[in-house]
């Protein structure tokens, strides 16, 4: 092939960004459908294999263009793209941590002008946390399940954003400065990789306590108002403009912000609540006494609803055993003490009648003093009017 018609793709980022690019372009479908003698095929355009790929992708475009103009145009822009590509070396600080990556992703995923104030670009209008951001149009997986498919979103998204290449540097430099200044945060959160049953409780616990945290967000926003504008104005008082205000400042993240995070897993669930304590809830002092306390309860209710269970089976397993063991070998334990006390009640019973029996026989006067004091009744009579 003549070198000038090469579309220049080397990697798997490479592939990603031109397929991108060129979208449905009829030279792939036309590839897959020619019965023209071709070397590779269309599943080699989109293989693991990032060689192969360029070689069928260059031999699709060959075959449909030939050496026209079009594939001269193809591999021009696609040059002038890569120019402004950033270097592996400014996503290399957050491929080395989960956290990191998660940070990074979350940040693009929200970035806009209508959510500059998570930048320093600078406007102090009344903002709110958008969802629909150029991330949308972009990248088509909205809520990446792995560490390497953040990567790979992450990539993409500086690929595709039509800006140039310094404010691409700008906007890298703004993530990592952000992840600097919060990442320590996260030590302070209460919860392992490893606790997996906490991690899903963790995970509960911040999607019921959402409500709870707007409140208290407006509650801290209006304290820092009245604080800022060192007056005795009521709490109450502060306006809800005012209160829109703070968002700026990180006072009132919006309940929108959580809605980006759908965890499959237990892994994604704990970097997850770390992402959203550094970025939400360390702005509340009392949230990690309040999630410890919480927590402490659950495994309380959880230990005492366990051991009544266990007690309860141990009980329904004894009766059944005591059942089974009455059928096969004859009278319980319990039937068998009952037995034993019958028996010692009539051995009494039996000692005394040969005590009385002894007294009669040597007075013989007064057992026959005691018949005679017996009231005789007779059918018909009354015993005291003879």
């Amino acid at each position: 092939m003549n070198s000038k018609m090469w579309i220049d793709i080397k990697t798997k980022r490479d592939v990603r960004l031109f397929l991108w690019m060129v979208g449905n372009d009829a030279a792939i479908e036309y590839y897959r459908q020619t019965r023209e003698v071709k070397t590779y095929n269309a599943n080699h355009i989109y293989g693991e294999d990032c060689n192969l790929s360029a070689l069928a992708i260059n031999e699709a475009f060959q075959i449909l263009y030939k050496h026209s103009d079009a594939l001269i145009s193809y591999a021009y822009r696609f040059k002038k793209a890569k120019e402004e590509l950033l270097p592996v070396r400014e996503f290399s600080w957050f491929k080395r941590s989960n956290d990191a990556c998660y940070f990074a992703w979350v940040y693009v995923r929200i970035l806009s002008n209508k959510n500059r104030f998570l930048s320093s670009f600078g406007g102090n209008e009344i903002l709110t946390v958008h969802t629909r951001t150029p991330y949308n149009r972009f990248i088509k997986i909205q809520y990446p399940v792995s560490h390497r498919e953040r990567i790979e979103c992450i990539e993409d998204f500086f690929d595709r954003l039509p800006i140039d290449l310094s404010s691409k540097l700008s906007i890298m430099s703004d993530i990592r400065y952000e992840w600097d200044r919060y990442s320590p945060l996260a030590i302070k959160l209460p919860l392992k990789k490893n606790e997996k049953e906490k991690i899903n409780w963790a995970w509960d616990y911040i999607c019921k306590d959402k409500t709870n945290y707007i409140a208290g967000s407006i509650r801290r926003a209006q304290g820092k108002i009245i604080e800022e504008s060192n007056c005795d104005v009521s709490v109450s008082q502060a306006s809800p403009g005012e209160i829109y205000c703070s968002c700026i400042k990180g006072y009132i993240p919006q309940t929108h912000f959580l809605s980006l995070f759908r965890p499959s897993t237990t892994t994604e669930k704990y970097l997850a609540l770390r992402c959203i304590y550094i970025s939400m809830y360390c702005h509340d002092k009392k949230f990690i006494s309040r999630f410890k306390k919480s927590w402490e309860s659950s495994t309380y209710r959880k230990a005492k609803r366990k051991s009544n269970s266990h007690f309860l089976k141990k009980i329904k397993s004894e009766l059944i055993s005591g059942e089974n063991i009455s059928e096969v070998s004859g009278p319980s334990e319990e039937g068998k003490v009952k037995t034993e006390k019958d028996m010692l009640r009539e051995k009494a019973h039996e000692v005394m009648e040969k005590v009385m029996n002894n007294i009669e026989n040597k007075n013989p006067e007064l057992s026959d003093a005691q018949d005679n004091d017996t009231p005789e009744h007779h059918s018909g009579a009354d015993p005291w009017f003879g």
